[in-house]
């Protein structure tokens, strides 16, 4: 997926190393092997309801939960941000729930307790602005929600958390 290349890209420019890991590949003993070395992880963008059903089906999801609640920092973008939340119904608007045909739950990896809406600034062309204000009105009265423009973050530490604008990337 060209956008997965992107990101990968530009935390490489950033100076991270970046280990890829497929969770429909990895059997969960093996994914916490490898998640017990490294400094953070990165989850990326994609389709949210195929991410969940890997991380729901192979086990995964309960692998980085538990990493992730005992220190290792969680970096989620698009899609990698609505599963970091309790539930993922709130992206159905966004990405289509048949791209997890065997999913039961739409139960998410509860790490924050909201829901972030990606894209929120409406700029991206499969995310326009009219597609985001509808999912903020089919399901805020339901749901946690918090809109993120693609220039901004949410980081949360110790059941504090802030959004914050990002700083431009070095050019080069």
């Amino acid at each position: 997926m060209p956008f997965v290349t992107a990101e990968r890209d530009a935390l490489e420019r950033l100076g991270h190393e970046l280990i890829p890991i497929t969770v429909r590949a990895m059997p969960p003993r093996e994914l916490d092997r490898v998640l017990a070395d490294l400094d953070a992880v990165y989850v990326a963008s994609g389709s949210t309801f195929a991410l969940l059903e890997a991380l729901q089906t192979t086990g995964g999801g309960a692998v980085v939960s538990e990493r992730v609640r005992n220190g290792l920092p969680y970096i989620g973008a698009s899609a990698g941000s609505i599963v970091a939340g309790p539930d993922a119904t709130p992206a159905s608007l966004m990405d289509d729930p048949a791209d997890g045909p065997t999913l039961t739950s739409f139960d998410a990896l509860g790490l924050v307790d909201h829901v972030v809406i990606p894209h929120a600034d409406g700029l991206l062309p499969p995310y326009p602005r009219e597609l985001i204000e509808r999912t903020l009105e089919t399901y805020g009265a339901e749901y946690a929600l918090l809109p993120l423009r693609d220039d901004q973050a949410f980081l949360t530490q110790s059941g504090w958390g802030r959004v914050v604008d990002s700083e431009p990337l070095p050019r080069g």
